[in-house]
C-alpha cells in the first residue's frame, strides 16, 4: 500500500489528478465534465485516459474542455469559444 500522506500530499499533481479521474469514472455518471483532464498528464496516460473514455463510456455524454487539439480528437463534435461566445461549431 502507498503512503499518499496527510490530503495526498505526497502525490505528484498528475497523481492527483489521475486519482480524481478515476473516482468520477468509477461511478459511471450519465454525464462527465472535464475541464483541461490531461494538463498534468503525460502523453501515455493522455492517451491512456482518452482511449478509456472512448471505449468504456460510450453511453456517457462527456464534456471536454481543452487548448489541446489531440485531447479533442476523438470528439464528435468540436464548439470553438471567443471571449465568452461561440464562434465556430
Amino acid at each position: 500500500m502507498t503512503d499518499m500522506g496527510e490530503m495526498s500530499t505526497r502525490l505528484s499533481g498528475g497523481e492527483r489528478q489521475r486519482v480524481g479521474i478515476a473516482r468520477v469514472l468509477l461511478k459511471h455518471p450519465d454525464i462527465i465534465v472535464m475541464d483541461e483532464p490531461t494538463s498534468s498528464l503525460d502523453a501515455l496516460h493522455e492517451k491512456e485516459l482518452l482511449n478509456t473514455l472512448k471505449n468504456n463510456y460510450r453511453d456517457v455524454t462527456v464534456i471536454i474542455v481543452s487548448h489541446r487539439m489531440s485531447t479533442l480528437a476523438d470528439c464528435t463534435r468540436l464548439l470553438k469559444m471567443e471571449n465568452g461566445k461561440i464562434v465556430e461549431a
